[in-house]
């Protein structure tokens, strides 16, 4: 099952410091970053429930720093009062 969601998304392959860095850098589109959170999630749970040491340390990172920029640009458009 991670081999499928790899093919269509390989960015989740590794630690993703690459794809952090990208992120608060702000060079990601809106799309991809919320693509990317939902894509580690399974591919992270994936790998932990087969029993493969992935770790969980810099998958929380990388969801946490998709997230995190994705809820600073998204949720200001539905509630500007937040800010």
């Amino acid at each position: 099952m991670l081999g499928v969601v790899t093919f269509f998304l390989p960015e989740v392959l590794g630690g993703g410091y690459k794809w952090i860095q990208s992120v608060i850098d702000g060079q990601l589109a809106l799309g991809l970053m919320g693509t990317l959170i939902f894509g580690k999630i399974i591919a992270t749970s994936f790998t932990i429930s087969s029993g493969g040491s992935g770790g969980v340390f810099v998958p929380s990172l990388f969801i946490g720093s998709m997230l995190g920029v994705f809820m600073e640009i998204y949720v200001p458009n539905f509630f500007p009062y937040i800010r």
